[in-house]
């Protein structure tokens, strides 16, 4: 007999003792491909209430969502997975097979490469034969296109490379492991141990360090599960903003599956050959794994325990203490219940568990305490390639992008994932002005009524990771601060798409619109040319200490042809403050209201109210709450007395465009508010109804044109009156 009709028979022979595996995976993907294609195409095709081009666009879009990456089919492949490792070398768990097999004249690594291609053989085998009969179901009710073959291959292919690394680790588990529950433990620790501690060690540093940032994206930078890559692959490879397509490619993420499941096949088949026979029945095959596992599992609970006492007890680090103490306890009598399924064997190893618990509470101290100053610090300059930065309250700070296939983003998103700033030296300069982090903590703590800005920066790094802190600048400095950064070249060209040079001829710019907070007003094309070039100026000669503590005026739309379809309207905003001398001119010169003007014709009363929170408690760490509230409250209704405080009072939802971030004075926790009559053609944004067709109005004012009447008829109040003028 030859070797190769010799293996032939070897692999036959074991398919007789994997024949129900066979089988599940068959049906299972009969009833995934073939069996729910010909149920749900037979019932959109009878369907009785639609119409045949609708039935063909159903029939074709659950065509499509079955031969395409399916995040359902990918969940049934990692099952297949992991049954296909475990099953496969079971046999290692069981004394009879283990005597039997091993005293066999077969070499370790035939035997291991005989199961290994059997189980490729059968997931194959049951998968495309399946496949075909699908796509064979979909011919034949006439929705397979061509295209379609080009999807399923690509599928394919990355539900394959998922198959393999899912196997090899869960036949790691087994190598590693002497009975099949321990096993399927092990292959959830080998799995999910890396995305438990990446998610516990972001929330330490969100909880616990004021200007470190996550995005999330940080817990599925996997190196050892595959499972956290394809969420990747379904998360963001369709988003339709091009940072996020390149974080997770279908390329990169066959790739590095691929390279998972070599790594892992390797691992496995390197301890196949060094388990001892007699490991059958163990709880962990190999002796040297068990103390530094039973180490990672400690660390593991005792630093997710300590943080949820921590939370829960109000920001308590005592509570977070006995937290990690507990759940470092607990977690070694589980940990000894599943290696010697034995209660009293809880006092042994307490050596193990007091240095895990001691690791537990040194990272818990340098979270909490710092004592390295790593929360403040900047990566270092030398490997950062780029920076990019989002100014607050700035012209743009509203403006539309719009991406070369037409959709539509707001600008500063834009300006978060694809600034790069180079001139890296001259903005370290200025982010070294932010606020120490300890200082900033005490003057906090010690003075509540100082306000602060946080800024987001994000450092592009040189090895091509992006990492993001968080900033914090004093409210009355940040203008200055920050005026450089808004200055330059590279920073006004990412955040204002209206700044590109023929911008109006590029984008087929039809007209314009202005709304003023109250009031929309429509501008004929000829006129948008001269009144952006006024705009462009405006902005060319503005300063970022003055704009950042203005409030805008309203917000300049331009409207172009749509890029996606000649239908849709495109639309790009910029805001207007008060020091735009050139723009502000011109508007006036076609007629349009600038600023939001009240009629007081159409007013009913002005209602100014203050609140005092005058009895606070502690909550957490650093925060308080109200036990008690008391009020002020004053009606204006002299029709003279309104109209002069009308003067320079703005909608409320004019600070809201900057963020809310442009500081005004309305008094402590002052609001004010005028009761309109509604009229017939006017449209509202941003207010309620209060019933007999009035509607109430939130407005604000600068710091130096807040009237004095409202401070000197509060003060000549007490807490819990009201009056009338």
């Amino acid at each position: 007999m030859t070797l190769k009709s010799l293996y032939l028979t070897d692999i036959l022979e074991n398919l007789k003792r994997r024949a129900w595996i066979f089988w599940g995976s068959f049906l299972l993907f009969f009833c995934t491909y073939p069996g729910f294609l010909l149920l749900n195409l037979n019932r959109i095709k009878n369907s009785s209430y639609s119409e045949e081009t609708v039935k063909w666009e159903q029939l074709r879009n659950v065509t499509q969502a079955m031969f395409e990456v399916n995040p359902v089919i990918v969940c049934l492949i990692i099952l297949v997975g992991i049954l296909f490792g475990i099953q496969g070398f079971s046999y290692l768990h069981d004394k009879k097979q283990v005597n039997f097999y091993h005293s066999q004249p077969v070499k370790r690594d035939r035997r291991f490469w005989l199961i290994e291609s059997n189980g490729i053989g059968i997931f194959l085998f049951t998968y495309l034969v399946n496949l075909i009969l699908g796509m064979i179901v979909a011919t034949g009710y006439g929705c397979f296109e061509t295209g379609l073959f080009v999807m399923a291959a690509k599928a394919f292919f990355l539900y394959f490379v998922i198959f393999l690394a899912i196997c090899h680790i869960s036949m790691l588990a087994v190598m590693l492991t002497g009975n099949t529950l321990v096993s399927l433990l092990m292959a959830g620790v080998l799995l999910f141990y890396e995305l438990a501690f990446r998610g516990i060690w972001l929330l330490y540093q969100d909880t616990f360090l004021l200007t470190y940032r996550t995005t999330g994206r940080e817990l599925l930078e996997s190196i050892t599960s595959p499972i956290m890559k394809v969420w990747g692959y379904f998360l963001y490879a369709n988003s339709r903003f091009p940072w996020e397509q390149e974080l997770f490619t279908y390329t990169g993420t066959v790739a590095a599956v691929t390279v998972q499941a070599v790594v892992f096949g390797g691992i496995a088949w390197l301890l196949y050959k060094k388990r001892a026979s007699e490991a059958y029945g163990k709880s962990i095959s190999f002796i040297r794994m068990k103390e530094p596992l039973r180490v990672m599992l400690l660390l593991l609970s005792g630093l997710g325990g300590a943080l949820l006492f921590y939370a829960v007890a109000g920001e308590s680090i005592v509570f977070g203490i006995l937290g990690a103490v507990f759940t470092v306890f607990l977690g070694h009598v589980v940990i000894q219940l599943i290696y010697e399924v034995d209660l009293r064997a809880v006092k042994k190893k307490g050596i193990t568990v007091m240095l895990s618990l001691a690791a537990t509470l040194i990272i818990c101290t340098i979270f909490y305490w710092d004592p390295f100053g790593m929360d403040g610090r900047l990566p270092a300059m030398s490997t950062v390639d780029s920076v990019g930065i989002n100014l607050p309250g700035v012209v743009t700070g509203q403006n539309q992008w719009v991406m070369e296939d037409g959709q539509e983003i707001w600008a500063e998103h834009y300006a978060d994932n694809m600034m790069h700033l180079t001139q890296v030296e001259q903005v370290y300069e200025i982010l070294q002005k932010a606020e120490e982090v300890k200082g900033f903590r005490k003057q906090k703590n010690e003075n509540p009524q100082k306000t602060y800005t946080l800024i987001d920066v994000a450092f592009y790094k040189k090895n091509g990771k992006k990492v993001i802190r968080n900033l914090y600048f004093q409210e009355e400095e940040i203008g200055k601060v920050l005026s450089p950064i808004y200055l330059m070249e590279e920073y006004r060209a990412v955040t204002d798409q209206t700044a590109i040079e023929g911008f109006l001829e590029k984008y087929q710019i039809k007209g314009a619109e202005y709304f003023n907070g109250l009031n929309s007003f429509v501008l004929e094309k000829e006129k948008v040319k001269a009144l952006y070039e006024a705009y462009r100026k405006d902005v060319e000669e503005s300063h970022y200490e003055e704009i950042y503590y203005q409030i805008p005026v309203g917000k300049l739309s331009f409207k172009g042809i749509g890029l996606r379809n000649p239908d849709y309207t495109n639309s790009w905003e910029v805001l207007i403050f008060p020091g735009f001398e050139r723009t502000i001119a011109l508007l006036q010169k076609l007629s349009v209201s600038w600023r939001a003007e009240f009629d007081s014709e159409f007013v009913d009363e002005i209602e100014v109210l203050t609140i005092s929170y005058t009895d606070y408690e502690v909550w957490g760490r650093t925060s308080y709450r109200d036990k008690d509230e008391f009020t002020k409250r004053v009606h204006y209704k002299n029709r003279d007395e309104i109209k002069q405080l009308l003067t320079n009072a703005l909608p409320r939802d004019n600070v809201y465009w900057t963020q809310g971030s442009t500081p005004y004075n309305s008094g402590t926790d002052l609001e004010i508010s005028v009761t309109r009559k509604q009229l017939e053609d006017e449209e509202y944004f941003g207010e309620y109804y209060q019933g007999d067709r009035s509607i109430i109005t939130e407005i604000i004012y600068r710091e130096d044109e807040l009237p004095k009447t409202f401070e000197e008829d509060l003060e000549a109040l007490s807490w819990g009156e009201e009056k009338t003028k």
